[in-house]
């Protein structure tokens, strides 16, 4: 619930795979601790969703997020690594 498409698909991690997770964990803290992908029972259907585009929703935070933030977490899902931020700039 916490990999990048690059590592559910090929085991190939790096800091941009640590990146994704990140994302993930600040999700999670700004929904108060929901479980990530909670409505996809099955971990082989979370890798299906997040490798086929799928992400996790704005719309589950409950107080909101502001859009910078918002932003910044979404980066961290990028679809290409080199797209994702580096902890340096975050």
């Amino acid at each position: 619930r916490y990999m990048s498409p690059e590592v559910i698909q090929g085991g190939s991690y790096s800091e941009k795979s640590d990146v994704w997770a990140f994302g993930v964990t600040c999700w999670e803290v700004l929904t108060c601790c929901k479980t990530p992908y909670l409505s996809i029972l099955q971990d082989d259907k979370v890798s299906e969703y997040v490798c086929g585009g799928g992400r996790l929703k704005r719309e589950d935070i409950v107080a909101g997020c502001p859009q910078e933030s918002w932003e910044l977490i979404e980066s961290c899902w990028s679809e290409l690594p080199n797209h994702r931020p580096t902890f340096s700039a975050i």
